[in-house]
């Protein structure tokens, strides 16, 4: 099917009752509640489209196993049905005034054609300045590149949750700034075993 037939992320509005993407998905990762035993209360991605533009979404728990096989890192799929929301401004990943939320009506197929053409990544390059702006608010950040001046592994617990592996890096910048990056949990252990190789 021709790409003029999928909407494109800037088109996306709540007041369309059928809605129909073709994205590729760049990220995705199990979002926890670490106040509640690192319970999992889903999975977030972050899809690109053929424009360039992202937005974040959502899979509730209970809808995991069957959306979970669909939502692999890199591929370009076919959404459908699926609700918008506005963004929640304590966890916002992406510049759209929207996220996608998938429920028991969405469908997800993988398009094997490589129409449209989808890059497989975006990249956004700040300043230090532009990073100090942020300090502070509900902006997450997830790409950041510098030299690794230093790493300190712990493992942090408390009355509510189980033992946590913490890893903070100071990394070098370009421009010479330092800067530091807390790591946790499945995050901190998978750079562990990336940095080890």
């Amino acid at each position: 099917m021709a790409s003029e037939s999928y909407l494109t992320l800037e088109q996306l509005n709540k007041k369309r009752p059928y809605r129909r993407l073709v994205v590729r998905l760049t990220r995705k990762w199990e979002a926890r509640n670490l106040n509640k035993n690192n319970e999992l209360i889903g999975i977030n991605f972050l899809l690109l489209d053929q424009k360039e533009n992202t937005i974040q979404g959502s899979v509730h728990p209970s809808l995991i196993e069957k959306f979970g096989d669909g939502l692999r890192e890199g591929a370009i799929i076919e959404i459908c049905n699926f609700n918008l929301q506005d963004c929640n401004k304590n966890y916002k990943i992406s510049d759209h005034k929207f996220q996608i939320r998938l429920t028991d009506r969405s469908t997800i197929a993988c398009v094997e054609q490589q129409l449209p053409q989808i890059p497989p990544e975006k990249f956004r390059f700040r300043n230090y300045e532009e990073f100090a702006q942020l300090k502070d608010s509900t902006y997450d950040l997830y790409d950041v590149i510098g030299y690794i001046k230093n790493m300190e592994k712990t493992d942090v617990r408390s009355k509510t949750t189980p033992v946590l592996r913490r890893v903070i890096l100071t990394l070098l910048l370009e421009s010479g700034i330092e800067i530091q990056v807390t790591l946790w949990a499945e995050q901190a252990e998978l750079f562990e075993d990336k940095y080890r190789a």
